[in-house]
C-alpha cells in the first residue's frame, strides 16, 4: 500500500528522512526513517527494499486502532514530531480533534446566532407599519 505523495512531500519537509510506511502485519500506518545497520529491538527490517529502519510513530488511536493516513494525521504527526514532550502519537491526534469539534461546535452556534437574528429581522419587516411619501393612501 503506498501513500499518497501529498503526505510523502510534508513528511519530508519536516524531517527528510521521514516517510510513511504500510506495516501489513498490524494493518497500520507507521511514520520511520532509515537506519544505516540493524540493532535488535530498535530496528525493522523491510524484505522489500532491503532496509532497516526506525519506527518514529505509529499512527493509531489511544486502543492502538489504526487511524487512516490523512490531513489530521499529518497534522498530529508533525504536532508530535516537534513537541519536546514525548507524548504518544494518539495523544496529538486525540488534541487535534478535541480542537476541531470545539471550532465546529462554536461555527453552529454562530451559524444558529445569525439565523435567529435574520427571523427577527424578517419578523420586524413584516410586522412593522410602512409610510408613503406625500401622505398619499395607496389603497385608493
Amino acid at each position: 500500500m503506498k501513500a499518497p505523495r501529498w503526505i510523502t512531500a510534508e513528511l519530508k519537509l519536516m524531517n527528510s528522512e521521514l516517510y510513511p510506511f504500510f506495516f501489513s502485519r498490524y494493518q497500520k500506518w507507521m511514520i520511520v526513517r532509515n537506519f544505516p545497520r540493524r540493532i535488535g529491538g530498535v530496528t525493522d527490517y523491510d524484505p522489500i527494499s532491503g532496509k532497516n529502519f526506525v519506527v518514529e510513530m505509529v499512527i493509531e488511536d489511544n486502543r492502538h486502532r489504526p487511524l487512516p493516513l490523512d490531513g489530521n494525521s499529518l497534522e498530529a504527526a508533525r504536532e508530535c514530531f516537534y513537541d519536546k514532550h514525548s507524548r504518544p502519537f494518539s495523544f496529538y491526534y486525540q488534541r487535534l480533534k478535541e480542537k476541531q469539534r470545539k471550532r465546529e461546535s462554536e461555527a453552529a452556534r454562530d451559524r444558529e446566532l445569525r439565523l435567529k437574528d435574520a427571523g427577527k429581522e424578517i419578523h420586524k419587516s413584516m410586522t412593522s407599519e410602512t409610510f408613503l411619501l406625500g401622505g398619499q393612501n395607496a389603497f385608493n
